[in-house]
């Protein structure tokens, strides 16, 4: 590749790096205010209960944007996110990512509550039942990302099952085995998760 052009990556990939860090740092910004907000303001409303966990979810997300995504982004350092580190960061990543979409599916569970049943909605939604809610998205977060955590458990490469990001394409991409194929295609696609 000629100089030139190999130049011309490097600052694109600084470009790209200094975007997703400021985005980041934004959605921190954003997610952090709305944490201490809802966590500061009056105790037991489902829909704060609700977008605290949110927070909590993007928060995670958008950190591992920006200490992992980021600097892969600007090193071009595959060793470091196609290791081990990298695959769990992966797995950890899209615990969240899971998370945080599950949470969206209930804020509008919770907003359609509220809005069709007003008087009755807030009976249906106490503190009891909303705190199970807010523990069942986080076990569906944690059911769907479970088979990425396989690779811990079976150390063959064929079988496992992971979550790497290629930062020359700057993307996250499931491992090329059976098992992130099966990942890919039903616990991504067919769920509408990506």
């Amino acid at each position: 590749m000629p100089e030139s052009e190999n130049n011309s990556h490097e600052v694109e990939n600084l470009i790209a790096a200094i975007i997703i860090i400021l985005i980041g740092v934004c959605g921190l910004y954003g997610n952090g205010y709305a944490f201490v907000k809802f966590y500061s303001s009056q105790k037991g409303a489902s829909f704060q209960k609700f977008c605290i966990s949110h927070s909590v979810s993007n928060i995670g997300v958008l950190c591992f944007m920006i200490c992992f995504t980021a600097p892969m982004i600007y090193t071009q350092n595959t060793d470091i996110s196609h290791s081990l580190l990298g695959k769990i960061i992966g797995q950890i990543a899209v615990l969240l990512w899971d998370v945080g979409v599950y949470s969206h599916l209930f804020v509008s569970f919770n907003r359609l509550l509220v809005i069709r049943f007003p008087f009755s909605g807030a009976l249906l939604l106490s503190d009891k039942v909303t705190s199970c809610m807010v523990l069942t998205v986080w076990i569906m977060g944690t059911i769907h990302a479970l088979p990425y955590f396989y690779c811990e458990i079976n150390p063959s490469y064929d079988s496992q099952c992971f979550l790497w990001f290629t930062p020359k394409h700057f993307t996250w991409e499931f491992g090329s085995t059976p098992c992130g194929e099966i990942v890919a295609t039903w616990g991504d696609l067919y769920t509408g998760e990506n």
